[in-house]
């Protein structure tokens, strides 16, 4: 392998080389012709800028080559002709690249194709349909390619990848998709800008087709698929269901969740689609990571696009939590190894002090984005950046975690081609992320991104609040007095009298002032309230003393207690001394019974209100002070007697409100045409005095009933801020949200309008988006005993700390229908209430020792995978039971020696085992002769001294279409005549196989990784040709023979 600055021209002395990497070697110019070995297998030069060129010589006895893959290199004009043996071809980032050899590409064992941002390419290979070996096709960031080459696409393509290519004009019913009758996976992302619907009709996609991805079809509105009878899977991003969801809701919108997924599937999917999602729709993830990653439809996970419109709903506040976050992904200590060893640590730090010095000034810029568009802009570019670092973050981690998957995999054997290229292959994809050049100037843009953006908040005078500067300004509104009329108010006779009978009573004498906290959301009459109480006559003449102090959101002590002197002697004027205004504001209400009114409180800190609280101590028995708040804390700081809960008004007093502000009148009477549509309105003021007043005086002395239907019909954000006070009242209050309950707030912007949630759902939700802040020492924002009873779907994946799964953790659980825990250390034994259950997925779970005692009570099982739980000693018990299970997979469980007493479930049709080092019952007693549904089964890494395997030593069942056997090491003889319906035969790294007896059913016939044999399969020269030459489909070490 050759690194960064090497020599101009490549070594000599290669004649036994087999794979050659050149990686960023910035110097090297030229490739001499006629020095690469006829040996070499693999060839990868990334990011050699400057390589001049690579001719058909560069390869003139490259006829063993099988693996190609050039990136970053912009001189690449055109491929050599002579690879006769490509068998993959990865060409990215090539920008020089226009096109390819006129005569197409001379590859008949090509298999993988993939061509990633050559962004000059102006049309793809010639004579496509003549690369009968092509299997993937990926093309992404091609710009230039217009249309598909004429004759269509490779024929026996069974995946496809488009995206990124917005100019591409063949619409997809003529990419000859009918015609391929392999086909089963297509993926198309962000192209045909004008694509309106996706249908049957207008795609013609072929009936093979099993997984289809589709994202960002910008102008797409329909999605309608009932011919595809093979699909089993749909994934879509950027396609949205708001529709499609208020059209399942009805009239009523009242149905749930669930129901209407079902209603959407059903109507727009094949019935095979509905039924093999249905149940995964009602679930979360306790990894928010994971929960973006599963490809499973959820309507309420929303898209990149979905959630910077959260952001555009509630401005830009919620980017407080997530750049927390991003600093959290930054700092991750799994991230850090990663780049650590790929050298790209420094980059990560730098990202980690920026966004820490951008957090700083975010609730800063918060307040300032309200009157500063400027700001407002300078949000709107960081919360795109944010999204982007996101990104390549997730990418960063997901090849992490890839890495060490195959770093605790046994590497593959190194005896054949095909097993070198396809571990290569593999590990050449994990380090792509960080090593490619593209990845790499990703890196510098981002780099380049958080240094520009930094420095804008020097120019915007954005100020680190946390440090201590208390000079950001606040939203300000128009500060309440104490004056009111009190003829104007409706409704509050009770609540008055109430909050009268507080004040005028006498309370024990203490050292402590009587407060009386009024409790209510904005704009419900809190104040008025306070007003009416404040100006009764009995008040009067009860105290010596009366003062009120509007404190709105900034609570400086110095001030209010200014404020309040002030207000008890107005004309005196006082110093800006804290100590000599509470002396004496002390001595001013010494002995005195005195009223004061906090109004619009919204301080928690108990020190800062202790301390304004001083002076108020020296009062007589029988003061008080009222506060006004719509904070629940401010009650628990401030209060000495209960809170007083303000409510809404009835409907009568909000109905009289309204019609005095808007017609001067109590009623209607007088203007019958206003009265239907001005009730309506009155309705959706929902009893708020503010709304009703406001939305009255909006309406003053209007008596056109089209003005008043507009008022009905627009949106509160829609009004005038200037004619009305609701925004800025409701604005007050999100403002003062925490900014992760912010994050909260703005993700309910994505369900449709009037949609009925339910309070557990919403929250559950809120935990798959990692929105809920975790107390210290507290490893779990929920206990796990609080899933409600509708949930169907729980994935556990990464919860190290996690102790327990009790039976009581799902008490209620008899709707959960998929299970899957994965990287969970401490998982003992699983509950036994599983009653429901359909799938259970467990992986990576090393505390896992056994199952319960009685077996699993899991009458609906249908799908059963245990992988990697190192420490398994058993399979579960009774599984002769497990009458609806019909697949199980064992993986990477060396501790089971055996299988169950019993046998396995009577109707399994597939059975995977492997890496079971350990498991010394032999095939011939896994009781598969009586499997009569059993159609698969693959065997991988067991019995290490199995020398043959025939009809007699292993009793496989009638009914095997399919059978696979990989890394039988000791293997030497293969006899099978008896499976009567067996169609498909792999045989995988079978070193010492030797001898092979087939049955005639067989249709296709794949051998790997097996040297011995291999010679003796050759079509027309190996002995054993004439015994298997009638098999339609021969594939030996990833050649077609036949």
């Amino acid at each position: 392998m050759m690194h960064h600055k090497s020599s101009s021209t490549v070594g000599k002395n290669t004649c036994c080389l087999e794979k050659l990497w050149i990686k960023n070697c910035s110097s090297l110019k030229f490739f001499p012709a006629g020095e690469l070995p006829s040996t070499l297998e693999l060839l990868c030069i990334w990011g050699c800028a400057n390589l001049e060129s690579i001719s058909e010589k560069m390869s003139s006895n490259g006829t063993a080559l099988e693996y190609l893959d050039i990136r970053g290199y912009p001189n690449l004009k055109i491929l050599p002709e002579c690879l006769t043996s490509l068998k993959e071809l990865h060409i990215e980032d090539c920008g020089g690249l226009e096109c390819f050899p006129k005569r197409g590409l001379s590859t008949p064992n090509l298999r993988h194709f993939r061509i990633w941002r050559c962004v000059n390419l102006r049309s793809l290979p010639q004579q496509m349909k003549n690369l009968t070996s092509v299997h993937t096709l990926g093309i992404r960031g091609c710009p230039g390619v217009e249309s598909f080459p004429e004759g269509g696409l490779p024929p026996n393509l069974t995946s496809l990848y488009v995206g990124w290519c917005q100019n591409l004009k063949t619409p997809i019913s003529e990419w000859g998709l009918l015609t391929l009758t392999c086909f089963s996976e297509l993926t198309i992302c962000s192209m045909l800008p004008n694509m309106v619907s996706f249908s049957d009709e207008e795609c013609l996609l072929p009936p093979s087709l099993t997984y289809l991805y589709i994202s960002d079809l910008k102008s797409l509105t329909s999605l309608a698929l009932q011919n595809l009878v093979s699909l089993t899977e749909l994934d879509s991003e950027g396609y949205c269901l708001v529709e499609m969801w208020q059209e399942a809701q009805g009239e009523d919108n009242r149905r749930s969740l669930t129901e209407v997924t079902h209603w959407v599937l059903a109507n727009s999917f094949p019935a095979n689609v509905t039924a093999n999602f249905h149940s995964k729709f009602m679930g979360f993830w306790l990894d928010k990571d994971v929960a973006e990653r599963v490809p499973l439809i959820n309507p309420l996970l929303p898209t990149r696009k979905e959630k910077k419109n959260m952001a555009g709903f509630v401005g830009e506040a919620v980017l407080s939590g997530f750049i927390q976050k991003l600093v959290d992904m930054v700092a991750s200590p799994e991230l850090w190894k990663y780049a650590r060893e790929e050298q790209v640590d420094s980059e990560l730090n730098e990202w980690k002090k920026i966004l820490m010095k951008i957090y700083a000034v975010l609730h800063d810029a918060e307040d300032k984005q309200m009157t500063n568009p400027l700001v407002k802009m300078w949000l709107h570019d960081l919360r795109d950046l944010a999204y982007d670092l996101e990104d390549i973050l997730d990418d960063f981690a997901t090849q992490a975690l890839r890495r060490n998957l195959i770093v605790a995999q046994p590497q593959p054997p190194t005896g054949t081609v095909r097993s070198i290229l396809s571990y290569v292959s593999t590990s050449l994809t994990l380090s792509a992320a960080w090593s490619n050049l593209s990845m790499g100037s990703k890196i510098e843009e981002i780099t380049a991104r958080l240094q520009d953006i930094s420095a804008q908040k020097k120019h915007l005078d954005l100020r680190d609040v946390s440090a201590g500067w208390s000079g950001r300004k606040r939203l300000r509104r128009l500060p309440s007095t104490s004056l009111v009329i009190e003829s104007r108010i409706y409704g509050r006779e009770t609540d008055k009298a109430a909050i009268l009978a507080m004040l005028l009573k006498d309370d024990p004498s203490d050292d402590e002032v009587c407060v009386i906290p009024i409790v209510g959301m904005g704009g419900i009459g809190k104040t008025t309230l306070a007003q009416l109480a404040f100006n009764d006559d009995k008040v009067k003449d009860h105290f010596d003393l009366r003062a009120w102090v509007c404190v709105s959101d900034d609570f400086d002590v110095l001030r209010v207690t200014k404020t309040i002197l002030q207000s008890l002697s107005p004309h005196t004027r006082y110093a800006n001394n804290l100590n000599l205004l509470q002396i004496e504001l002390r001595e001013k209400l010494y002995r005195k019974k005195f009223l004061l009114i906090l109004d619009d409180v919204w301080n928690e800190n108990f020190d800062e209100w202790d301390i304004l609280c001083m002076p108020m101590r020296a009062g007589a028995s029988g003061s008080k002070l009222i506060v006004t708040t719509r904070n629940k804390g401010v009650v628990s700081v401030t209060g000495t007697c209960s809170a007083y809960p303000l409510q809404e008004l009835s409907y009568d007093d909000c109905l009289s409100l309204f019609t005095r502000q808007a017609l001067g009148a109590r009623n209607f009477d007088a203007y019958p045409h206003l009265k239907e549509v001005g009730e309506e309105i009155v309705r959706r003021c929902k009893g708020l005095p503010l709304a009703a007043k406001a939305l009255g005086g909006m309406l003053r002395n209007q008596l056109n009933r089209r003005a008043w239907e507009d008022i009905l019909t627009s949106k509160i954000w829609d009004l005038p801020e200037e004619k009305s006070h609701i925004l800025p009242a409701l604005k007050l209050s999100y403002h003062h949200l925490p900014s992760h309950l912010k994050r909260c707030f703005a993700y309910c912007s994505i369900f449709p309008k009037d949609y009925e949630f339910h309070k557990d759902e919403l929250i559950l939700l809120w935990m798959a988006e990692g929105f809920l802040q975790q107390t210290k020492g507290d490893n779990q924002p929920e206990k796990l005993g609080e899933l409600p009873s509708t949930l169907e779907l729980l994935c556990i994946w990464g919860c190290a700390n996690l102790e327990s799964i009790s039976e009581k953790m799902l008490p209620n659980g008899t709707a959960l229908e998929y299970l899957d825990i994965r990287g969970y250390p401490n998982l003992k034994i699983l509950p036994e209430c599983l009653t429901s259950l359909k799938e259970l997925h467990i992986d990576d779970c090393g505390g896992q020792e056994c199952f319960p005692k009685r077996g699993l009570s899991t009458p609906n099982l249908m799908h059963l995978r245990i992988w990697r739980c190192v420490n398994l000693r058993s399979l579960p018990q009774q599984m002769k039971n497990l009458t609806s299970v019909h697949t199980l997979s064992i993986w990477g469980c060396p501790g089971v020696e055996s299988f169950p007493e019993g046998g396995l479930p009577p109707n399994l049709t597939s059975l995977y085992v492997g890496l079971c080092q350990n498991l010394k019952t032999p095939i011939s007693e896994w009781g598969l002769l009586t499997l009569t549904s059993l159609s698969e089964l693959s065997i991988c890494g067991v019995f290490p001294n199995m020398a043959s395997f025939s009809d007699e030593e292993c009793l496989l069942p009638p009914s095997l279409t399919y059978l696979f056997i990989s890394e039988l090491e000791s293997l030497t003889s293969l006899a099978l005549q008896n499976p009567m319906s067996l169609t498909e035969l792999g045989i995988e790294c079978c070193c010492k196989l030797s001898s092979l007896e087939l049955p005639a059913t067989l249709g296709r016939l794949e051998i790997t990784g097996c040297p011995i044999i291999k010679e003796s399969c050759l079509k027309e020269k190996g002995g054993y040709w004439p015994n298997f030459s009638h098999i339609p489909c021969i594939q030996i070490d990833g050649s077609y023979i036949h």
